[in-house]
């Protein structure tokens, strides 16, 4: 039987075990180890408001999937947290398109056009939420919005024959005087 030597072996274990000690002590007396802590998560006042909104956006829409969310203090209470969150985050449209479906659902179109109108003043050439804004004023029977929402439209949209067909089907049926 061959003679087995463990003196080789041993040694590459121990020099595979000492050297990270020493590195890590190494790093230790430098003074990496000594650095202060990494900056904790701060958020200025737009941010928290942001955070804020969303956090109400998020429990509004887990709440209107509850079972009893089609009970009309629950609506209510919804479109009041949307509300809030769009209050917020006013440049949110996410949060601004779920308040105008819940204050319709409820048949609060004067509601609806009010947090459209909002929007507007902040970004008066999105004419996708003018779009909603001039249907909103159909449904809540504005003539001098959806004529005001319409001139705006034309003017920003003068090529576009389905907004036309649109302003004139929102006049004729919707009876706006």
């Amino acid at each position: 039987m061959g003679h087995f030597r463990l003196d080789g072996w041993l040694h590459l274990v121990g020099v595979c075990f000492i050297l990270p000690f020493f590195y890590a002590l190494a790093i230790l007396l430098t003074g990496c180890a000594t650095s202060p802590p990494p900056n904790t998560l701060s958020l200025d006042k737009p941010e928290q408001a942001e955070a804020k909104a969303l956090a109400l956006f998020s429990e509004a829409s887990l709440r209107a999937a509850q079972p009893d969310a089609n009970e009309p203090n629950v609506r209510a209470e919804i479109a009041e947290m949307f509300r809030q969150a769009s209050e917020l985050a006013p440049d949110n449209r996410d949060i601004l398109q779920s308040l105008c479906n819940e204050l319709e659902a409820q048949k609060r179109y004067s509601d609806v056009q009010a947090a459209l109108e909002g929007f507007l003043s902040l970004h008066p050439d999105d004419t996708d939420v003018r779009k909603a804004a001039l249907r909103a004023a159909a449904l809540a029977a504005d003539a001098k919005a959806v004529l005001r929402h319409g001139e705006i439209l034309t003017d920003a949209l003068p090529d576009d024959p389905d907004l036309f067909r649109a302003i004139i089907n929102l006049a004729v049926f919707e009876n706006l005087d």
